[in-house]
């Protein structure tokens, strides 16, 4: 299992730090950055960021059912 992690962060990191913050033509970049950095712009990240928190409970959760269960031992 860390080698999967391993492996998918060593693919994913450097594609996260190669992309742009904001793409857009010189004429319309002050608008695609007001749309984004509005007033609702933590609400907006909480959502963007749930269903990743939802996949990593569900996860963390299926890892250790054994566990929560009172069923320690097959690992």
């Amino acid at each position: 299992m860390r080698h999967i992690i391993k492996n998918i962060l060593i693919l994913t990191i450097p594609l996260i730090t190669l992309t742009e913050t904001i793409s857009a033509c010189p004429r319309c970049r002050a608008q695609a950055a007001a749309g984004i950095y509005n007033a609702d712009f933590g609400l907006n990240f909480f959502f963007m960021l749930l269903p990743i928190l939802i996949l990593a409970a569900l996860g963390f959760g299926l890892y250790y059912v054994d566990d929560l269960l009172g069923n320690p031992g097959r690992r």
